[in-house]
């Protein structure tokens, strides 16, 4: 439980904390009973772990009250931190992985290291979307992605060099490291993208969904990753997703004859695209998604594990995780739930008022 030093590789995450201690993206599955019977705490994003394990004194105590979940964010995420947060207390942490192949891996690394059913990008509403007609959607294409190098632009503006000028795209973005929309737009003109291209830069929600459901075809091209939950919502959407064959992003693994096309490396981009576009309105990616990755399949499959596992060990099982969904960030399926646990909030707050918020519930987006 020594204190980390500067040398410890965790500059940006002592420098997030610096700026906000308390956590975000995060919610409570399940709250703890008094005869022994442990919460859930699922965190997105390894800084909020980071967060949690240097700003509540007992991580050990804490952890016999609630398990802890980590949704990681990355493939690899960081094993440094959870290094740290095994020295910090004898129980087990709970990891959902951004990327099939990091299981192996996660659970390699220590014993107390479990991971969960699912992709941490699994946990989309489908009511949350209202797909088009394909042949009522204005856009051919849509990309959903920052506007960072490594989303490749470049290749998707490449590509559409070679592609009919009468292809309506859109893309949908936000600052990144200093790159911003400007970047973007020279780019696309640099490298000959002369289709009309609709940018969208830090849009609502709820519009993003409204655009993803009025595409064609979906695009996302980075070659590295963590799950890639636009990926997810396009599918839901019932809008073909294309995605690299050798991208290492999580879900690469949703695409499948059913939802998109893995596109080939070993053949221009461009009729990679076109095949895409050309057998979008004969793909049904919602309904494949609902069967398979909606945040009720990844909630059963969590609550079955979880309680299995308490099961086996002996430990009190009488109440399942409450129903959530990432929308982008974890929220409540039904507002009965929230008002339920708020209780459960306020009694973190009072005990850890530097991690739990007093307005975690509202402010768990950020």
């Amino acid at each position: 439980n020594e204190p980390l030093t500067d040398g410890d590789g965790f500059a940006r995450f002592r420098d997030l904390r610096s700026k906000q201690s308390c956590l975000t993206r995060s919610i409570v599955l399940k709250k703890p009973k008094v005869e022994g019977e442990r919460g859930l705490l699922a965190l997105y994003f390894e800084y909020n772990l980071f967060r949690l394990l240097e700003g509540v004194p007992d991580f050990a105590s804490f952890n016999q009250e609630f398990d802890v979940l980590l949704c990681t964010s990355w493939s690899p995420t960081n094993y440094p931190l959870l290094a740290y947060a095994l020295s910090k207390t004898l129980g087990t942490l709970f990891l959902q992985a951004a990327n099939n192949t990091d299981v192996s891996k996660l659970e390699a690394f220590h014993p107390r290291l479990k991971c969960v059913p699912g992709l941490a990008c699994d946990w989309v509403n489908p009511s949350q979307f209202e797909p088009k007609p394909f042949q009522e959607r204005q856009f051919d294409f849509v990309m959903v992605a920052n506007w960072a190098p490594f989303k490749r632009h470049f290749e998707f503006f490449h590509a559409l060099s070679h592609m009919p000028k009468s292809l309506r795209i859109a893309l949908i973005g936000q600052k990144e490291g200093g790159y911003t929309q400007d970047h973007i737009r020279k780019l696309a003109k640099d490298l000959g993208a002369t289709q009309q291209i609709d940018f969208f830069e830090s849009i609502p929600i709820e519009e993003v969904r409204r655009i993803q459901c009025n595409s064609k075809a979906a695009v996302i091209l980075s070659r590295r990753e963590g799950g890639c939950v636009a990926a997810v919502e396009a599918l839901f959407a019932n809008t073909p997703l294309g995605m690299r064959e050798d991208a290492h992003v999580g879900s690469l693994a949703h695409v499948n004859a059913a939802t998109g096309r893995r596109l080939s490396v070993k053949r221009p981009m461009h009729l990679e695209l076109m095949a895409l576009l050309e057998s979008a309105s004969q793909l049904q990616p919602r309904q494949w998604a609902i069967e398979n990755i909606s945040c009720h399949q990844t909630l059963a499959k969590l609550n079955q594990f979880l309680k299995d596992r308490a099961t086996s060990e002996g430990k009190p099982w009488t109440q399942d995780l409450l129903p959530v969904a990432w929308s982008p960030y974890p929220t409540y399926l039904h507002e009965a739930d929230r008002e339920r646990m708020r209780p459960v909030y306020a009694d973190l707050h009072r005990r850890y008022p530097t991690v739990f918020g007093s307005d975690l519930m509202e402010t768990s987006h950020r």
